[in-house]
């Protein structure tokens, strides 16, 4: 799905995601768009993300008396005024299909990002646009042999004395890597 694609009847959302990629073992070395909760799935490339329930199979997500769905903020005011988690990139995302609306946001059926447009810092936890984005640092190994990589503000500069020097990543070539594997716009 290409950002520029015209949608018919959906809402557009702001939510946060984590930058991932898959070892050094693995051969896919692309970085990609991951949810910021840990039973979420990583985003699909170029496909829309649908919404699995995992706690009650039986049923199609989302509905109401569930917290199943794709989540996403109404306004970005919200999403900054309620996300507390540090180290993950932000952006509009697409969301259509079942829809239920709450009072700061929505839960979807289907999903898609449209933009990156800024981050929140893993070290002093502020949003910022990508014209302060410093650098990607690899601090995480996760599960399934994938490595999560945290945005730094210019403000803030990370020393991590087990670092190696290898595990730092401009934004270029991270934002480009999504932006291409994503086909979406990056708001710098």
């Amino acid at each position: 799905m290409e950002s520029n694609a015209t949608f018919l009847n959906y809402k557009t959302g702001y939510r946060l995601w984590n930058v991932g990629r898959r070892s050094p073992l693995s051969p896919l070395k692309e970085f990609f768009l991951g949810s910021v909760t840990i039973t979420g799935p990583n985003w699909p490339f170029s496909e829309k993300s649908e919404s699995r329930c995992f706690r009650y199979l039986e049923h199609n997500s989302p509905v109401f008396d569930c917290k199943c769905g794709i989540h996403a903020f109404s306004k970005m005011e919200y999403m900054k005024d309620n996300w507390i988690r540090k180290g993950c990139i932000y952006g509009k995302v697409a969301l259509w299909g079942r829809l239920i609306e709450h009072e700061n946001g929505f839960r979807s059926q289907f999903a898609y990002p449209i933009s990156i447009e800024g981050f929140k810092c893993f070290r002093c936890g502020k949003f910022f646009t990508l014209k302060k984005l410093l650098h990607f640092q690899e601090l995480d190994f996760y599960y399934n042999l994938i490595y999560l990589y945290y945005p730094y503000c210019t403000d803030c500069n990370p020393h991590n004395p087990y670092s190696d020097g290898e595990s730092f990543y401009t934004p270029e070539f991270v934002l480009n890597n999504i932006r291409k594997n994503y086909n979406i716009s990056i708001e710098r």
